[in-house]
Parts: structure tokens; C-alpha cells; sequence
């Protein structure tokens, strides 16, 4: 599925494009094009390679699952890889968000929806100042929502730890490890998916991006706080985690 809205100078926001449209409104820089593609098809990757001439590389990241978020400078554009965290049968994992930042153009392509992108084209759809800014800030305000998200999952881990921490102390069984091992996991996973996330927040508020204006950078380094905010509440309840791993340990030997 693919869903394109072109904002022009005069303030008018036009959606659903055809692929003659789309090369027309690349002429102008004037112009704000973003095309979200969703479960991307034949047909999309051609139009990707054709219209908007995106290295091959690019379009095989954007078709393959990739492990690590990241960030890559072309010529023509940025290529950004981020990561959103859901629940899959109880289990935290990755879902993975690709896009592209040009002049004029900005690109995102996902296997699946993802909240941060489509709370973001409602916006668009409603003429919202964010299509106003440019490329770069509409990245901001897509990145700015995924990492967001990222906020109850960690609120619930703290609440999970607080619980067991308690528990342990009067059910120190076989199920209080299992439940401990679980909420190690799930927090390993996000400490794995916030360091790669906190060097593209890095590089994006330095300035010194072609497609990221130096004005807008300042918005990145509040993204960075955000995840360094995260990543010292991960680390802690990993500590307190470990420390109820080895005080069930030392019940279990007293027994």
C-alpha cells in the first residue's frame, strides 16, 4: 500500500499522486513530497529506483529486515534506519522503519503500520504546520513520535521490576525466575535497540547534514535526551534485575 501527499508553496496539500505527478512535483524544490509505502510491492520498488533514483543498496535495505538501526549519506538524500518496539506473544521485539530524506522529498517504507508514521499522515492529510518546515522536520516529527512510544513499554518494564523485587522476597519459586529471566530479556532487547538510536540522534543535532538545517538540529538533540533519559532507567532496572537474579540464587543454596 502506498500513500503520497505533496504540499506546494501556496499552502495546498494534494494526496493520492500518480507516478507522472510525482516526477513533475520533483522538479520544484518548492515543493514537499512524502511517499509512505507500507509492505512495498514490484511495482513500488520500481517507482522508487525510477522516480525517485535511490541507490540500490537503499532499496535492497528497504526490501531486507535489518538488525541494527543506522544512519548513511548519499548523495541525493539521507538514509535513515529506525526501530519501533512492540509485543509479539508476550515478547518484546523490533519493528523496523525505513526513510529517506531529500532537498524535497521524504520517503518512509515499513512491512507493517507503525503509529508514529500513520498518527503523522493524519496530520499531513490535515494541512498540520509540520508540512510547512521541510523534510528534515518532518523526519523530527516521525522519529520524535517513535521514540515516544518507546515510553510506556519502559514505564511497564519499571513496574514489572518494582513487583518481583517485592515477590521475590516471599515466593522465591522456579515461576519468580522465569518471570525475572523474561523482564532481563525484554530489557536487553530495548538497551540493544537505544544505543544505535542515540548515535543517528547524535549525528542528526550536530548540524553538519546536508538535509538537516542547522536551525532544526536542536530538535534531534532533544531526541538524544530522550534516549539517554531511557537508557539510564534501562540500566538501572537491569542492575536492580541482576541483583534479584543473584538474591534468588542465594535463597535457593540457604534452602
Amino acid at each position: 500500500m502506498m500513500r503520497s501527499y505533496l504540499y506546494t508553496p501556496d499552502g495546498k496539500v494534494e494526496c493520492g499522486l500518480s507516478t507522472a505527478r510525482l516526477r513533475r512535483a520533483l522538479e520544484s524544490r518548492e515543493n514537499l513530497l512524502w511517499v509512505d509505502i507500507e509492505g512495498p510491492e514490484d511495482t513500488e520498488v520500481e517507482l522508487l529506483l525510477e522516480v525517485f533514483d535511490l541507490h540500490p543498496l537503499t532499496i535492497e535495505d528497504c526490501i531486507m529486515p535489518n538488525v541494527r538501526p543506522k544512519l548513511e549519506d548519499f548523495d541525493r538524500y539521507l538514509f535513515v534506519i529506525l526501530q519501533g518496539l512492540k509485543r509479539v506473544d508476550g515478547k518484546l521485539t523490533s519493528v523496523e522503519l525505513d526513510v529517506c530524506v531529500g532537498e524535497n522529498f521524504l520517503i518512509t517504507v515499513r512491512s507493517e503500520p507503525i503509529k508514529s508514521v500513520d498518527e503523522n499522515c493524519a496530520r499531513v492529510e490535515k494541512k498540520s504546520p509540520i508540512v510547512t518546515h521541510g523534510t528534515d522536520f518532518l523526519l523530527y516529527a516521525i522519529t520524535d513520535a517513535l521514540i515516544d512510544s518507546y515510553f510506556p513499554i519502559l514505564e511497564e518494564l519499571e513496574l514489572q521490576v518494582d513487583e518481583l523485587q517485592t515477590k521475590l522476597l516471599s515466593d522465591s519459586t522456579e515461576r519468580t525466575l522465569k518471570e525475572l529471566f523474561k523482564i532481563y530479556n525484554d530489557l536487553t532487547v530495548f538497551r540493544r535497540t537505544l544505543a544505535p538510536h542515540r548515535e543517528i540522534a547524535s549525528r542528526l543535532n550536530r548540524g553538519d547534514l546536508r538535509f538537516v538545517k542547522p536551525a532544526h538540529a536542536i530538535y534531534f538533540r532533544d531526541i538524544y535526551d530522550h534516549l539517554l533519559r531511557m537508557s539510564d532507567l534501562v540500566d538501572s532496572c537491569r542492575e536492580v534485575t541482576t541483583m534479584a537474579l543473584e538474591a534468588h540464587a542465594t535463597i535457593v543454596s540457604n534452602r
